[in-house]
């Protein structure tokens, strides 16, 4: 993030208060101004709500054992889904949320292949961009995701930083 040039963050939301986490929230304030660092709750559950200035909120969608699995981060009419864990039962979770339609997609590392639930959640939510954390087995992951989606699947490991950002109706997105 510091050597995009970026200097403001509206926000920083931690889903955890473990040495990295908050290590790295300090290394962040050091060299950028945050406006709201949204510390987590002893315990995430599902619809928990946390508002960071007006019209901007991020949404708990999935939570397991008080650990936030999948967010839907949104400022005005925009919004990303943020799904921090491949496991089955996160994707059978969100395919009964109505409403998830969203541009952009966040998804984690997958250690295998893509299992058929996520294929259908995927398929569904029909996202113009797919950003994934990706670290191995990319060529097979993204001719796997290739074959039934649309959506540009951008590679962190590939592209570093990635900014995204509306220019009238479209979003778009900038690398660093």
């Amino acid at each position: 993030l510091m050597a995009s040039g970026l200097r403001k963050l509206n926000c920083v939301f931690l889903t955890g208060l473990d040495v990295a986490r908050a290590g790295g929230v300090a290394t962040i304030k050091e060299y950028v101004q945050v406006s709201n660092v949204l510390a987590p709750p002893k315990s995430f559950s599902e619809e928990s709500i946390f508002y960071f200035g007006p019209g901007s909120k991020i949404e708990v969608l999935v939570a397991v054992r008080g650990k936030p699995l999948a967010l839907r981060i949104g400022e005005g009419k925009a919004s990303a889904l943020y799904v921090t864990s491949i496991q089955t039962q996160v994707f059978e979770s969100l395919l009964k949320k109505p409403d998830l339609q969203s541009g952009l997609v966040f998804l984690p590392h997958h250690e295998s292949g893509i299992f058929e639930s996520e294929k259908i959640f995927l398929k569904n939510l029909s996202a113009r961009y797919l950003v994934l954390n990706q670290r191995d087995r990319i060529p097979e992951i993204r001719s796997e995701l290739n074959s039934y989606l649309d959506a540009a699947i951008l590679l962190i490991s590939e592209l570093g930083a990635v900014e995204f950002s509306f220019r009238g109706e479209k979003l778009t997105y900038q690398t660093f």
